[in-house]
């Protein structure tokens, strides 16, 4: 969708803060809409806030003048004359601040600035002559920047119009072009393609992670290693086999992995821009448990192969066991989405991102 503003929408809010004004700016930072501006409407916004600028500090010089003028002190000369120093200063940033605004906001909306041609020329000439609207009257010279407007207007395939100017809009309205008099007007009438488009945008990008999470698993499980070695560190292991009481081990410090599996298959998109996949991996790392002297007697040799105890009290060795585990579990991944993020070929999976669900571990028999 093709939106354009005119000159008395963007003077309404000069600094682009305005609740309305920053959903128009968030749609074209989506590209959910396509924003426009006529170049006579840029220059004409941009010369208005020179000559608002101008005139506010020129009233402002004429006081400090006013001042120094009416004294005859060296002392409160100099305050006056440094003043008026740091206000031309002031001055020149005031105006550089304006550019970067103005740059920052063509930039952040990807803008099109609509460029008048040499028909558009000719046609303007016609029109002055005839007084066609947007003209109110025959060589209405006043009105030959809302001409050059409405000409830019025309250019631009299915376009819908911000605009308060009278004049101009009727002229619009007599093209059939899709007016709206705020941009509030603009959302409120246009809400039900909005929020289509929202929703296709929205879908686009869950499918864009997808492809990326599903294409990128071996960096993935780069990234996993470290942070599911420390999520592993002193974790309970519990399998029949283990010679404990409760047939529960301990995985002695951090353990080593090396081939961690992702199960791209069984990908889910969980809301709220997590992700997850299934994951298995293996590894051989010393397990501690506590077993029963009189169990551990009954072992034959074989079966005390490889075990080391040391006393823990009188009923109970503490035992250490170099055993093959297997480790399943889910892996979830936030992705902070962002309008610039797809704008580039990969996304940054940060390990703060990461974090494991329902880990089982198990012996490898």
């Amino acid at each position: 969708m093709n939106v354009i503003l005119d000159t008395n929408i963007l003077t309404r809010d000069p600094y682009f803060k305005n609740t309305d004004m920053q959903k128009l700016i968030s749609l074209a930072k989506k590209k959910i809409i396509d924003l426009y501006i006529p170049e006579v409407v840029f220059n004409e916004f941009k010369s208005q806030r020179i000559q608002e600028y101008n005139k506010t500090f020129s009233e402002y010089e004429k006081k400090l003048d006013t001042l120094k003028n009416k004294t005859i002190l060296s002392t409160e000369r100099k305050i006056l004359n440094d003043s008026i120093q740091k206000f031309n200063e002031s001055k020149d940033l005031l105006f550089k601040s304006l550019d970067n605004r103005l740059d920052n906001f063509t930039k952040t909306t990807n803008l099109h600035i609509i460029k008048n041609d040499i028909n558009d020329l000719n046609k303007m000439w016609d029109m002055y002559f005839t007084g066609e609207l947007p003209f109110k009257n025959i060589k209405s010279r006043e009105d030959i920047p809302d001409c050059f407007i409405y000409l830019a207007i025309l250019n631009i395939n299915d376009p819908h119009v911000i605009c308060n100017d009278n004049t101009l809009k009727s002229a619009l309205d007599n093209t059939n072009i899709n007016t709206y008099t705020t941009i509030d007007d603009f959302l409120t009438k246009c809400s039900t393609y909005i929020q289509n488009a929202i929703n296709v945008r929205n879908q686009t990008e869950l499918n864009e992670i997808q492809f990326f999470l599903c294409n990128n698993t071996n960096n993935l499980e780069t990234i996993m290693k470290s942070l599911l070695e420390h999520e592993l560190e002193n974790a309970l292991i519990y399998d029949n086999s283990i010679p404990d009481d409760n047939h529960e081990g301990t995985i002695e410090g951090i353990p080593s992995i090396d081939n961690i599996k992702i199960d791209v298959s069984s990908y889910e998109n969980n809301g709220d821009d997590f992700f997850s996949f299934n994951f298995s991996c293996s590894f051989t790392n010393y397990v501690e448990y506590y077993i029963f002297k009189a169990d551990f007697w009954t072992f034959d040799e074989k079966e005390i192969e490889g075990i080391s105890i040391q006393d823990w009290n009188d009923h109970y060795f503490l035992a250490e066991e170099e055993m093959d585990i297997c480790c399943n579990g889910t892996i979830s991944i936030q992705i902070k989405r962002t309008d610039e993020m797809f704008n580039k070929e990969e996304y940054i999976i940060e390990p703060e991102d990461i974090s494991f669900d329902n880990i089982e571990l198990s012996l490898n028999k």
